[in-house]
Order: structure tokens, then sequence, then C-alpha cells
């Protein structure tokens, strides 16, 4: 495990993950790359949510909100709380 600065400027956690069988072969191997786009796509599921939060919030100020338009942001955050979730899980 290490962690390399990034053209962005960015620190980015790089690890390997293999699961070795009793005899010593490998059955899963993890790269830096499929690490980095694991990492990407969970912050671009964080980025959405924040988003979709200011939405509801914006709309639960208005003088008449539309019951129908929050109902479906916040149906919209829990799937992307549940996909955020499935991901950490998988790495």
């Amino acid at each position: 495990m290490f962690f390399r600065k990034t053209a962005c400027g960015k620190h980015v956690l790089f690890f390997f993950l293999a699961l070795v069988s009793r005899n010593g072969s490998t059955l899963l191997a993890t790269s830096k790359k499929e690490i980095e786009v694991s990492e990407n796509h969970l912050s671009a599921l964080r980025l959405k949510h924040a988003e979709l939060e200011a939405q509801l919030e914006q709309e639960e100020t208005r003088p008449h909100p539309d019951d129908d338009l929050i109902h479906r942001l916040k149906k919209q955050k829990l799937h992307l709380k549940d996909a955020m979730a499935q991901e950490l899980a998988s790495a």
C-alpha cells in the first residue's frame, strides 16, 4: 500500500489485493487502475448525492414546495446512497 500524488495534486492511495489459494495460485488481483476507477466512481456518486441534497434543500425552502419533486429527489438520493454502500463493500 502506498500514496502517490496525481497530476491534479491529489494524493491517491494505491494498494494491491491478491487472494491466494492454499496451493499458492493467485485467485484475484486488483490493479492500481481498477482501484483508481473505483475511487473515481465513488467520488462521482458522492458529488451527485451532494447535488441532489442541494436541490432538495432548495425545493423544501420554497413557499410552495413540489411534494412530488421532493419525493423523487429523496428516492434518487437513496439509490445513490445504496450504490455508494455497494461500491464501498466491493472495495
